[in-house]
């Protein structure tokens, strides 16, 4: 594949696609974690993984 090749740029443009409906969604949850519960989406993260510890 080269640098110009169609496949490459559709690639590209679904990655970006892909990164703009992220970036919305987590926005939106954002503004939800922090509305409802004072947290932000990183801190939510963060006691998601912890939740998950145990003293294996």
């Amino acid at each position: 594949m080269t640098a110009t090749s169609p496949a490459l740029t559709a690639l590209a443009h679904g990655w970006c696609a892909l990164s703009l409906l992220h970036g919305r969604i987590e926005s939106h949850l954002e503004r939800a974690l922090q509305t409802g519960h004072g947290l932000s989406v990183r801190e939510y993260s963060l006691l998601d993984v912890l939740s998950r510890q145990h003293d294996g």
